[in-house]
């Protein structure tokens, strides 16, 4: 694994979380103005099923190999719903394009926040550079 991978792809999927989850809202609002069911279904539930196999894949062996099997549905629902509540809360605050930045940025320094100061001391066996 190069020096700074996870670094970068931890900007980069906090990030694009965050754009992802914008774009859903958008094709949720438009889909609501125009009395179209399926573009308010479709959208969010795309991102459910991404938003959980993401986790699952990445870490579920990890929790089965230190004997925490039982908790990845746990895991993989609080993961889901953490993600859609931060995704959520930037479409609600960012109205102007200043805003929406900021947002994204403050996101992004909290994905970075947990997974390196909380995630990183608990599972110390990853490579982390």
């Amino acid at each position: 694994m190069p020096l700074g991978f996870t670094l970068w792809g931890h900007l980069f999927n906090g990030s694009a979380a965050a754009i992802i989850l914008f774009s859903v809202f958008r094709v949720y609002d438009y889909g609501k103005r125009k009395g179209i069911p399926y573009l308010q279904v479709l959208p969010l539930c795309t991102f459910f099923v991404i938003g959980a196999l993401i986790p699952y894949m990445n870490d579920a062996s990890h929790l089965t190999k230190h004997g925490q099997a039982s908790t990845i549905p746990f895991y993989v629902v609080a993961n889901d719903l953490y993600v859609f509540w931060w995704g959520l809360l930037a479409y609600k605050v960012a109205t102007t394009n200043k805003k929406k930045v900021a947002v994204l940025t403050v996101l992004c320094c909290l994905f970075l926040i947990v997974h390196y100061f909380f995630y990183v001391p608990r599972f110390p066996e990853f490579y982390w550079s």
